[in-house]
């Protein structure tokens, strides 16, 4: 997923990622729905 960096969707894709890898750091009710479905 390196070769599509570039695109702007894969700037919107990567902040999601991110929000995904750290939700704790946005909203610990969101890790909590994350991992506790």
């Amino acid at each position: 997923m390196r070769e599509i960096v570039t695109s702007p969707n894969a700037v919107t894709l990567d902040r999601a990622r991110r929000a995904r890898f750290a939700p704790q750091l946005h909203s610990p009710v969101s890790n909590l729905n994350r991992t506790g479905t």
